[in-house]
């Protein structure tokens, strides 16, 4: 799936995503979105997000790794986060301009339970592919900061095709509230 973001009137980032089920008891989704055109040239950014993990037996996903390779200008940091198929956070690696910057410790309050936003969205676009509503929640931890993503269905809306917009069609859209729990804010 690719996105062009737009904010008054310009194109502002680029996203695609990627969903692929390599065996039936995995999955790996990867998003890459960058900022273009003018706001490119003023807050040149671009970030590639990865992860692949479980598909368990109850039909929920589990992230193995999720990598976040985002740079702003000229400097790199990528995050490497690891998980137990039970769901037990195992580390995180992190990486600035070739510098390991990894945390000796991390909180158990932070990880405990946690999984990725990606996994948390797909599970959400997994409940809607299937006919049903937007709703649910999940706790991420993003590296420094721990959040909970709720999702809510709201009234689903008729899209007409736009200069902006090819898709025409009934929607779901889909409202997400992110609460902060603990870290750095």
């Amino acid at each position: 799936m690719t996105y062009e973001l737009y904010a008054g009137g310009i194109n502002a980032v680029q996203a695609h995503l990627d969903v692929a089920y390599p065996t039936d008891d995995s999955y790996r989704l990867t998003l890459k979105a960058k900022t273009q055109g003018f706001l490119g040239r003023l807050a040149p950014w671009q970030g590639t997000f990865d992860t692949y993990g479980w598909m368990l037996e109850d039909g929920s996903e589990r992230p193995e790794q999720h990598q976040s390779i985002s740079t702003w200008r000229d400097e790199t940091e990528t995050k490497t986060y690891s998980y137990s198929k039970d769901g037990t956070f195992k580390g995180l690696k992190i990486v600035e301009e070739g510098v390991d910057k990894s945390p000796k410790e991390l909180d158990d309050e932070l990880v405990h339970n946690s999984t990725d936003a990606l996994t948390a969205a797909l599970q959400v676009m997994q409940e809607v592919a299937a006919g049903k509503s937007c709703e649910g929640s999940s706790e991420v931890f993003d590296g420094k900061r721990r959040f909970k993503m709720t999702f809510n269905q709201a009234e689903e809306e008729m899209l007409e095709p736009t200069r902006y917009n090819i898709y025409e069609g009934k929607t779901a859209r889909c409202d997400v509230k992110v609460d902060p729990i603990a870290g750095k804010w």
